[in-house]
This record gives structure tokens, sequence and C-alpha cells, in this order.
């Protein structure tokens, strides 16, 4: 399991799924579409922001969400995955 992405230390880490996709617009303007397999809830050292990263299968962030709190992070999840989509996180308690 990864302990740090993108020098965030996860907190919270979903199992490998489908959890949406996330389209983004390359510098040629042509928008692709990468499907989301990761979510997760990291922290940085400072404690004072935390970090809901939708990742593709190769753990490389497609979407970051800045949030104030945990909670925050946790309650805006199912907006970044979608609201039909089931999180099914790793292990089942958060890592904190």
């Amino acid at each position: 399991m990864a302990t740090y992405i993108n020098g965030a230390k996860v907190l919270m880490l979903s199992q490998k799924g489908n959890y949406g996709t996330v389209e983004t617009i390359t510098g040629s303007k042509m928008a692709s579409v990468t499907p989301t397999q990761y979510v997760a809830i990291c922290e940085h050292d400072s404690g004072n922001s935390y970090y809901l990263f939708c990742c593709d299968e190769d753990m490389k962030v497609i979407y970051t969400s800045v949030c104030d709190s945990l909670k925050e992070a946790n309650d805006n999840v199912q907006l970044c995955i979608g609201a039909d989509e089931q999180i099914k996180w790793i292990p089942d308690e958060p890592i904190v």
C-alpha cells in the first residue's frame, strides 16, 4: 500500500476499483478521460490541509481537492467519484 502520494501522507486509501472518470484538457485543448482507479485522503506534514486525490491505475494523481479537515475530505469523496459509486477502503478503518 502507498504510504505517500505527491509528498502527502496517506490516511485512507481505497481498494482498486472503477470510481468514475476525470476529464483533463491537455496543452492542445483536447480533452482526455482517465478512469479513477484509486481514491486517497492524505495530509502534508503541516497538518493544516487534507487532500482528496483521485488516481489512475499507476497511482498517478489525476484530480486533487484541498480540504480544511479530514471530515470535509471524507464528505467530498462522493463528489469526486460520483454518487452512485461505493468506495471500498483499505483497511476498513482509517490509517490515522
